[in-house]
């Protein structure tokens, strides 16, 4: 049977709102607009903050999955720049913790060999495909290259999301 990494309660972090910087709360700023018109490129994990062992099994997706889907369909209705959503689903090698929040950092910053896991040649393979994504990201706002489109945004029509496993 897999182990699996204990389900958190809760997000352990809000956010300060100090009337200067974030002047209001995510959701009432969404709601108002009041949003950077920029590309965004967001994500979650398999075995991210809040999914358990059980909605692993049944195909169920977590809250932040789905808020990442919500957060481009926002963006959408207010006529702003795509977003960008991705799910990492890479177990990582070394145990039986799947792909649980932050597994995915190794690969996008390219520091796979900085870490005591036994990576595989595909696990090679994919930081690449990641960074080529982020890096295009970083200087187009697009992840895609100068060829066909294969990570399409997310909208209300086509809820694309990118999958790196």
């Amino acid at each position: 049977m897999e182990k699996a990494m204990p389900a958190a309660k809760g997000l352990f972090l809000t956010p300060t709102m100090d009337g200067h910087v974030l002047e209001d709360g995510y959701y009432a700023l969404m709601d108002a607009g009041r949003i950077k018109d920029i590309p965004y490129m967001l994500g979650t994990t398999k075995d991210d903050i809040l999914v358990t062992p059980e909605m692993v099994e049944k195909g169920e997706f977590s809250e932040l999955y789905q808020g990442c889907i919500a957060f481009s369909e926002k963006l959408e209705e207010l006529g702003r720049k795509p977003a960008y959503v991705y799910y990492f689903t890479r177990n990582l090698p070394g145990d039986d913790f799947g792909a649980w929040h932050s597994s995915e950092l190794w690969y996008m910053f390219g520091t796979l060999d900085r870490c005591w896991r036994p990576w595989e040649e595909r696990d090679r393979e994919l930081s690449a495909r990641m960074l080529d994504c982020w890096v295009n990201f970083m200087k187009t706002g697009d992840p895609n290259g100068t060829g066909e489109q294969i990570w399409k945004p997310c909208t209300k029509e086509t809820p694309e999301i990118f999958e790196f496993c």
